[in-house]
């Protein structure tokens, strides 16, 4: 399946999941994403991982950041940034036990986002997410998911 990282939603996966199973994401997700100047200009290109690689003086270095990808089972709220069932995917996490039933959904996650301060409703909340999110990201990841018993 494909994330997109301008998507402030969680992207279904068309799975269900409950405890007892174990559900396997490729934690070598392919494709990169990141921010950007809202120009189109990406300051990052990260991994699921949110590990951007670069090279300076002959040396590769790597600079982990929040934009990782994440994933939820029935999540409360409709936005990425409702971690009440959240877990982060990635080398780190590829085989997840699930504790609840429900549709397992997956996300580009930014921590920075906070809006500007402003104290908004859940659906002016959802709306200044949603331009933040396309506004500011590019990219995507392919994950494979497996689900065993």
């Amino acid at each position: 399946m494909q994330v997109q990282a301008k998507n402030a939603f969680w992207t279904p996966t068309g799975v269900t999941v409950s405890p007892g199973q174990t559900v396997w994401l490729d934690f070598r997700a392919d494709g990169n994403w990141g921010t950007s100047n809202g120009a189109g200009s990406v300051t990052g290109v990260y991994t699921a991982d949110g590990i951007r690689g670069y090279s300076s003086g002959g040396l590769n270095y790597a600079y982990n950041s929040n934009y990782n990808l994440i994933g939820a089972v029935a999540p409360a709220g409709n936005t990425v940034d409702r971690l009440d069932s959240g877990f982060h995917v990635g080398s780190s996490l590829y085989k997840y036990k699930p504790t609840k039933t429900g549709p397992l959904v997956l996300g580009f996650n930014n921590e920075t986002w906070h809006g500007n301060g402003e104290i908004l409703n859940a659906a002016e909340s959802e709306r200044a997410q949603k331009v933040y999110y396309e506004r500011y990201h590019q990219g995507n990841m392919i994950v494979r998911i497996i689900v065993t018993n």
